[in-house]
């Protein structure tokens, strides 16, 4: 059995493909509100409770690792396979937005990688996001497959990337790439953590997990 947690859930359309498949969505996160009760309506039920926190993400990955770790404690028995999934908004890598700050966009897509660093004994993870041509020169040497979502079954016409553990699903290949990457915004290291920039970099910890794919 698959056990989802799910942050930047949104409404929750990925914990609802997820449920559909047969996954356990047992926590979702997201800062807004409104979006939020949208996923706790549909998904808390007496036999298949997910927990729901409201809070800003991007603070330190890894007190927030450790409190997922509390999560996973309590709600996956053991042989339980711990999906971690993170979809950080897409305003600021859009290229439909004429006033968007790639380095804030690619600033939680950072954290994304680190959260998943420190939670390294989880199975399997996916960071999705809008498939910005400088997100993928910043972050092309870690494995990841770009999608037309049209022809999966959303009715938009939208390209977004999938990053880690990505579905084998047909893809496109043709996406120009700026010359040069985009520098991150920098975190600050950790105790028992990797640097962020040597999370992501070629070789890197990150890099080297997902080798074979």
């Amino acid at each position: 059995m698959i056990y989802l947690i799910d942050l930047f859930c949104g409404a929750g359309g990925f914990s609802e493909g997820a449920r559909q498949s047969g996954a356990v969505v047992i926590l979702a996160v997201d800062r807004w509100r409104a979006a939020l009760d949208v996923h706790a309506a549909n998904h808390t039920t007496p036999s298949a409770s997910c927990e729901h926190w409201c809070e800003e993400l991007g603070g330190d990955p890894e007190a927030f690792a450790t409190r997922l770790r509390h999560v996973v404690s309590r709600r996956v028995p053991p042989g339980g396979h711990v999906h971690l999934h993170a979809s950080p908004p897409c305003q600021n890598l859009c290229g439909a937005n004429t006033r968007r700050r790639e380095g804030e966009g690619l600033r939680l897509v950072e954290w994304s990688f680190k959260l998943m660093e420190c939670c390294a004994e989880f199975h399997s993870f996916t960071v999705e996001q809008v498939a910005s041509p400088t997100l993928l020169r910043t972050y092309e040497h870690i494995p990841h497959r770009v999608y037309d979502m049209s022809v999966h079954g959303v009715p938009q016409i939208r390209k977004r990337v999938i990053f880690g553990d990505a579905p084998m699903l047909p893809v496109l290949r043709q996406i120009p790439l700026p010359a040069r990457a985009l520098e991150v915004p920098a975190l600050e290291p950790l105790a028992g953590c990797v640097a962020p920039r040597t999370l992501c970099a070629v070789g890197g910890p990150l890099a080297k997990r997902l080798e074979g794919m």
